[in-house]
Formats: C-alpha cells, structure tokens, sequence
C-alpha cells in the first residue's frame, strides 16, 4: 500500500514538473520573439493593427515609419545583427499583461528599451515597445501619430475606395490581417444587451464587437437576438467591452433585420415509419435507406430487394438522370437518399404509397466493384 501511494506522489510530482516546464517564463518568450522577429504572430494584434494601418496609408511621397514589424521591434534595419540583454521582468493582473526592461545590442551602440507585453491567451506577445534613450513616444503611438499624420495630408486615404467584401465572421476571425480596415459584409446573429453588442457566426464562437454604434433606444437593452446583415470597416484592433472580442466593425453604414438563414433539418427516418405515419414527414426534408430500381417508367425506391410492390415504394421526383448503368440494375444494392417527401404524389401512375422530391443526397451504401465515386445529385464512372 505504502510502494502504491509513493508512486502515486511520484506521478503527481512528474505531472507538476512537466507541467511548470511547459510553461514559458518571461524570459523564455522574450528570447522567442527577438528570435523570430518577423513572425506576425509574435505581436499583439492592436500592434499589428497600427502597422497595417501605416503602410496602407503610405505612397510612394510617404513611406511607412518602418519597413516591417521586425524593423520596429528592433529600431534597426537589420533585425539580424542585434542581442538582447534582458534586465528585469515582471508580471501582473492575473499573468496577463507584464513589463521588461532590456538592453538591445547592435554592433557599435545599444538601446534600453521597455517592452509591454500582453498574454490573450497561452503566449506572451508583444504589445509596445518604449525607447528610453529617445524622448519620442512608444512604437504605436508613433505609428498611430505617422498614420494621422499622412491622412491629413492626404485626406482621401481615410476612405478605403476597395469594393465591400462580402465575407464570412469565420473568415475575417481567422485572416484578420487580411481584411483589417476594408469595408465588408457580414451576415450573422447580433447579440444586444447591457455592455454587450457584437455579432456572431455562432454564438458558441468568437464573434466582431459592433463600434461607434448607438443601439436604437426602440430595441431593448436587454438579451436580444437579431439575424442583421452588417457593413462597416473591419478593424482587427478593436476589442469591445473588457477587451474580450478578437475584432470589430466600425464605421457602420448598413444595419438590417433579415430573415435567418438555416439549413432545414433533415429526419433520419425507418421505411415502416414513413408508410405507417406519411402525414408526420409530409413536406419534410427526410433520409431514407432502401433498394432503387431505375429504369423505364420506373425511379423508386423499396425497403428490401424482395419487396418490391408499388404500393410498399416511393417514386423518386425531380431526379437527376446521369446515373451510371451499374447503378441501375433491379435494386442490387443499398442506397441512402435524402429529398422532401410528399404524401400526396404518388408517381407514374399513381402506384407509389407517396414521392421523395428535391433529392439532394444519393449514395450507394455498397459500391459496385467499377464505380468510381458516387456524387450528390448524380454520379460519376
């Protein structure tokens, strides 16, 4: 008993220990992103933001304030000359965001610099950059102060003149870089409620705060849900209330109640159901499995190969003809078909005990041996 409870503190240790290794120290991701100064991936996305922001509102007359993320970490052209020193490191609310002091060495001359830095998630990234030897302000507010800059002189570039794109939640969630400051259009679920205005793909999933948008006093402040179709500027540092959103849409200029868009549900359902119970599944989206005879003045589809009775069959309706001749031989193999079954057509002559229409699903459960593939709506040899 003892040797059993010894080997279970030794396994509690070992977990812990793995556990606390696994964990990257400040330190330890310090070292990482002026390691790869040129993975985006290193730095917050507010930073990344004004980046972007930069160089989209650069010409040829004005270039961006620095040339790559990787330029900016560093103050330097040539991120690959440099060695980091690092003084002190700390970390507070909740291991959340931290502060460093390091020493940056290039060849000849060196910089001390205080990194702010930001854990979203399971990694510390980059948030802003303060050069202590230099009197300008941190790396965003210069990029964010150059970018006002530029747009004063040239005003036109505040307005993005590309065409709005019509874009997925899940689509700008996952290439945010991409998008950030076009104007897009989204569709999804709006959540209103108090602090809370953003739109969801899913609300089990990230979703776009809403921004510089005053609700309508006519919509309740409480838990409200709304299929809206949205457009505005994507914007990948916005972060809505508690900075809880992984983007947002701003500038709106299109806020519209539409009809939800969602996919009818389809019902598995048993042959003996569908002919004891039609009225159940009438103008329902149903999937069936049973034998299908193909052929002249006959598309139906049977429980078995050995009760093949009209009346114990449904007519197959609206259906795609381009069937290989191996799969319409007289019911030799199983099928599953999904379609929206009527109870009140009843096919070639009126012998079948109801119709299957809008087939949108037809598989052979068992292949034959020289068939390739089977698709929705037809095959292919």
């Amino acid at each position: 008993m003892k040797a059993g409870r010894r080997c279970f503190f030794l396994l509690i240790l070992c977990a812990f220990s793995h556990s606390a290794q696994c964990s990257e120290t400040l330190a330890q991701a310090i070292t990482r992103i002026y390691g790869s100064p040129q993975d985006r991936m290193n730095y917050d996305i507010w930073l990344r933001g004004e980046m972007l922001e930069n160089h989209r509102t650069a010409s040829v007359t004005s270039k961006p304030l620095f040339g790559t993320l990787a330029n900016a970490l560093c103050f330097c052209h040539n991120p690959n000359d440099i060695s980091v020193e690092i003084r002190q490191a700390k970390s507070f609310a909740g291991d959340k965001f931290a502060e460093a002091e390091i020493t940056l060495k290039e060849k000849n001359h060196s910089h001390w610099l205080t990194l702010q830095l930001h854990k979203p998630h399971d990694r510390w990234l980059i948030a802003d950059v303060d050069n202590i030897d230099d009197p300008l302000p941190s790396l965003g507010r210069q990029l964010h102060d150059d970018t006002q800059l530029k747009l004063s002189i040239a005003p036109q570039l505040a307005t993005n003149n590309q065409k709005i794109a019509d874009v997925t939640i899940a689509e700008l969630l996952a290439h945010p870089d991409e998008y950030h400051s076009r104007k897009v259009r989204v569709r999804g679920l709006v959540l209103t409620g108090f602090e809370r205005h953003a739109i969801y793909g899913d609300p089990q999933q990230d979703g776009l705060w809403l921004e510089n948008f005053l609700v309508p006093y006519t919509v309740s402040r409480n838990h409200t849900e709304e299929s809206m179709v949205v457009e505005g500027t994507f914007d990948m540092r916005v972060s809505g209330h508690l900075s809880q959103y992984p983007g947002g849409i701003t500038n709106i200029t299109r806020y519209e109640k539409v009809q939800p868009t969602r996919a009818s549900t389809v019902t598995d359902i048993s042959f003996t159901d569908l002919l004891q119970h039609p009225d159940n599944y009438h103008q329902k989206k149903i999937r069936l499995r049973g034998y299908v005879i193909l052929g002249f003045e006959h598309a139906a589809i049977y429980a078995n190969k050995d009760a093949m009775q009209r009346e114990n069959g449904f007519w197959l309706g609206n259906f795609v003809t381009n069937i290989p001749l191996d799969l319409q031989k007289d019911g030799g193999y199983e099928v599953l078909i999904e379609g929206s079954f009527n109870k009140d057509e009843h096919g070639h002559m009126g012998l079948s005990a109801g119709e299957i229409t809008d087939i949108s699903h037809y598989e052979a459960i068992a292949l034959p041996e020289n068939v390739i593939q089977i698709k929705n709506q037809g095959a292919k040899e």
